[in-house]
């Protein structure tokens, strides 16, 4: 799609060798425009870096502007519909994507701006939705499973992705967009069918189950669903969670955008086996963030260890875990050990995994009454994170060179470090005092009363 290799010979010759790597970059062959077209990396849009970043970005400068109501309207109103709608705008905007880049640039970023509006209003409903769906004793699981789609969609992504890009004759890149989009659309149909906004309205479950679901959750006889936000932008528990979901997010978008690059430029991987190798730490977390969340919930079921025991326990493999695996990359990988790169990626989204079951769990059991607002201040942070990341990629990555990219990943393991520690000391999995319903007061005034008989 794009020609990276036209800005490849930006980087002056006196910078590369001056690197402390230099050795690996002069045995290492570096990509060409004759070995680009050959491997498949050949693009035709001639966007600099900064235009690259500025589109990875566009979506968290539109989400930003709307994740904060979307979270408040979500619990206020209910999901179900905000979820549907914006689901059905990026969808349009996906398939809109291919006619817009031909087209022109500037529509293009407008349009993704637009998608991350849409994004801003999606996932708040969803957080929304898992509190009033799902038990405490079985939270991390269900949230596990639920957001399996997730991995499981850059999984088989980066494969069907790099298998469709290698189809020029049927338009390439452009059939990654019609695909996905037309998906999109067609879970949209799924979902207002059989969607509800909580068990009381589903036609979907039995009666035991709508009563078992109900009793698990917080009692309604509330004075007011006024929304605490003092307390919430007070609380060190509510920081500590939105911090750890700044660090996830900051993260997971240089692994998610810039990861084939990674392959690309210091591995050196045609695209075919890019896809492949991209895919693996999304894998990963799909195979053993469920197997976390197993784990978690039979301690918490089992009472082997508090609920604020067990989510710091799997944010310390979360945060900690990952650091080292970034750490192992910046220092010990190079072209020659291809084979580490893919096992501490594959480590890496083993241990991002486990912060499902700590600070995303943390997230829906501070406040399960206002799980949406908390939803949309970690998203907020999120969204922050996204991008911001892309800006700081650019300016620390300008030519890709191995030493460029330890730097990135001593960021990433920096920023893991720094506020998985914060929720070690400030975390936990207990509802708040200001989180929990206050109960109407019934009030009893005595009334006495004189009868007076008369008696004839």
């Amino acid at each position: 799609m794009v020609n990276n290799t036209a800005y490849a010979a930006a980087a002056p010759r006196t910078i590369l060798a001056n690197h402390s790597r230099s050795l690996s970059e002069d045995t290492c062959a570096a990509v060409d425009d004759g070995d680009a077209a050959e491997s498949g990396y050949k693009g035709t849009f001639l966007w600099d870096p900064n235009m690259q970043s500025n589109l990875v970005s566009a979506t968290a400068y539109g989400a930003m502007i709307t994740i904060l109501p979307a979270g408040y309207l979500a619990d206020r109103f209910g999901p179900r519909f905000m979820l549907l709608t914006s689901s059905v705008i990026i969808a349009s905007a996906t398939l809109l994507t291919p006619f817009l880049a031909v087209f022109n640039f500037y529509a293009l970023f407008v349009t993704r701006v637009i998608m991350g509006f849409a994004f801003g209003f999606a996932i708040p409903p969803v957080s929304s939705l898992a509190a009033r769906w799902f038990p405490a004793e079985e939270r991390s699981s269900l949230l596990a499973l639920v957001t399996s789609g997730l991995q499981l969609s850059m999984t088989l992504g980066g494969v069907i992705s790099s298998s469709l890009c290698q189809l020029e004759s049927l338009g390439g890149w452009k059939l990654i967009f019609y695909l996905f989009g037309a998906l999109s659309l067609t879970w949209c149909v799924i979902w207002y069918i059989i969607s509800s906004n909580g068990p009381n309205s589903s036609k979907w479950i039995s009666d035991e189950e709508r009563i078992y679901i109900m009793a698990s959750m917080p009692q309604k006889n509330a004075v007011s669903r006024k929304v605490p936000w003092c307390s919430i932008l007070t609380s060190l528990a509510v920081h500590s969670v939105l911090l750890v979901q700044f660090s996830f997010a900051f993260v997971a978008t240089i692994i998610q955008f810039y990861l084939p690059a990674f392959f690309r430029d210091v591995l050196h991987l045609p695209l075919k086996y890019n896809g492949l190798c991209s895919m693996l730490p999304f894998f990963c977390e799909l195979m053993f963030k469920n197997v976390f969340a197993m784990i978690a919930d039979y301690l918490k079921r089992h009472n082997v260890l508090s609920d604020t025991v067990v989510v710091k326990i799997f944010q310390a493999i979360g945060s900690y875990g990952t650091a080292l695996s970034m750490v192992g990359i910046a220092l010990f990988v190079d072209c020659h050990r291809i084979w580490l790169a893919i096992l501490l990626l594959a480590c890496h989204g083993m241990c991002f995994s486990a912060g499902v079951s700590g600070s995303f769990t943390s997230s829906l059991s501070i406040a399960p009454r206002f799980a949406g607002v908390i939803s949309s201040l970690c998203m907020f942070w999120g969204m922050l994170a996204a991008g911001t990341a892309p800006s700081v990629f650019a300016y620390v990555n300008p030519f890709g060179t191995s030493d460029d990219w330890s730097t990135v990943f001593l960021i990433c393991a920096f920023i893991y470090v720094s506020f998985g520690t914060l929720f070690m000391v400030c975390g936990s999995a207990e509802v708040q005092p200001w989180a929990r319903p206050k109960q109407k007061v019934s009030t009893v005034i005595p009334i006495s009363v004189e009868v007076e008989v008369t008696v004839r």
